[in-house]
Order: C-alpha cells, then structure tokens, then sequence
C-alpha cells in the first residue's frame, strides 16, 4: 500500500513539497508552528475557513 505524500509531518519545521524537494512560495512561521500555501487561491481558501463561523 502506498502512503500518501504531504508536505510535512508536523508543523516544527518548515515544508518541503514532496514531488519537487522545493520549499512552498507561501510559508512563514506563525504561533502554532509554520503555515504554508501552494498559491494565491489555497491561501485565500485557509482564510476563508479561519473567518467562517459554521465550524
């Protein structure tokens, strides 16, 4: 069976995409570890689920 890749196992250090061995354009350290994006578009995705409230 094969595993899935991620980019990172846990948020202590920053990620590295699986596929390229390269760092995501969109990554900064943040309180609770590092938060990282591919692009534009996943990062307004995260925002959008930080505000929303139906959580």
């Amino acid at each position: 069976m094969e595993r899935p890749s991620f980019l990172s196992p846990g948020t202590a250090q920053p990620a590295t995409d699986p596929h390229f061995g390269t760092p995501p354009r969109l990554q900064s350290a943040a309180r609770h570890g590092w938060l990282w994006a591919y692009n534009l578009e996943h990062l307004d995705l995260i925002r959008r689920f930080v505000e929303t409230s139906l959580r």
